[in-house]
């Protein structure tokens, strides 16, 4: 992450504490939070950044292809009342609970 960091024009001692451990930085924290510490997620979405992004429109920026193709690849494996739970919690906002994907999809809970 750290050296994916640095493709996107962040400095190796701006991420290194002393120990060589990193610290706390805008953008490991952003990364981090956005994709959950998935960490194919976090380096796509690292290769997908530009020089002059900035941390704050992380989540307005565009899911980079390969992760995208991964989530389609994974959707379509999924039996159709799968499928219907998978798009209503990508509608959602935040984590849905069980209740919440229930009534969006009309199916029971099992």
């Amino acid at each position: 992450l750290v050296e994916a960091c640095a493709k996107a024009g962040t400095h190796y001692a701006d991420l290194a504490g002393a120990a060589g451990f990193p610290r706390q930085h805008p953008w490991l924290e952003a990364i981090w939070t956005y994709t959950e510490g998935n960490v194919f997620c976090a380096i796509e979405v690292m290769d997908a950044i530009g020089v002059d992004d900035v941390s704050l429109r992380l989540s307005q920026l565009p899911l980079p292809e390969r992760v995208a193709s991964m989530v389609r690849r994974r959707r379509e494996r999924l039996t159709p009342a799968g499928r219907a739970v998978a798009d209503a919690a990508a509608l959602a906002i935040g984590r849905p609970s069980i209740a919440q994907l229930t009534a969006m999809t009309g199916q029971p809970i099992d």
